[in-house]
C-alpha cells in the first residue's frame, strides 16, 4: 500500500495514498476568526472552499511554515452525518511516498491521549514513521463547526455570495 511521508520537527508521519483526493502546493488559506485550534481556515479548491487543518499546529504546535515542500493535501472525509467531504491538510515536507503492508504498522506503546489521530508506527532505515489516522484527526465538536451545511448545500456559495 502507498503512503504520503510529510515532517514535523524531524518526526515522520504517513497518510494512507487511498485517502488522499489531491496534493498540491500549499495555497493561500484565509483565516477564520474563532477556529478551532489546528484549524488554519479554509482555501478554494475545484472552486469552493475547503476547511484547512495544519498538521503542523496539531503535532507541534507551530503553524506549517511556508517551504517548497510544504503542501496542501485535499482528503475524503466522511462527516457526522455519513456525508462524503473534502478536508484540506496542510504538512511541512510532504514530497515523499512509501510503501508498506498495513501489517507493518504495530502499536508503539505509547498511548496517544487525547490525539486519537496518531496511529501504529512502522520502522526502516531512516526511523520510524507514524500514521495518521484522518478519520480520527477532528473531535466531534470541531469537525460539527467545520461542516455545519448537509453536504450539497454549498457553504462556498453562500460565502461567495457576499463578495
Amino acid at each position: 500500500m502507498l503512503f504520503l511521508v510529510f515532517e514535523v520537527d524531524g518526526n515522520r508521519f504517513a497518510l494512507a495514498a487511498s485517502g488522499i483526493v489531491q496534493v498540491l502546493p500549499a495555497v493561500r488559506v484565509s483565516e477564520v476568526p474563532g477556529a478551532p485550534p489546528g484549524v488554519a481556515g479554509v482555501a478554494v479548491y475545484a472552486g469552493s472552499t475547503v476547511p484547512v487543518v495544519d498538521l503542523t499546529q496539531l503535532l507541534a504546535g507551530r503553524p506549517s511554515a511556508s517551504h517548497l515542500d510544504t503542501r496542501m493535501i485535499v482528503v475524503g472525509y466522511t462527516d457526522r452525518r455519513g456525508d462524503e467531504r473534502l478536508l484540506a491538510l496542510l504538512a511541512e515536507h510532504a514530497t515523499a511516498t512509501i510503501r508498506r503492508d498495513p501489517g507493518d504498522f504495530l502499536d508503539s506503546g505509547v498511548s496517544p491521549g487525547a490525539e486519537k489521530y496518531l496511529g501504529p508506527v512502522a520502522t526502516d532505515d531512516r526511523g520510524v514513521v507514524q500514521l495518521v489516522d484522518v478519520p480520527g484527526l477532528l473531535p466531534a465538536a470541531v469537525a460539527d463547526a467545520l461542516f455545519t451545511e448537509p453536504a450539497g448545500t454549498s457553504w462556498a456559495s453562500s460565502t461567495s455570495s457576499n463578495s
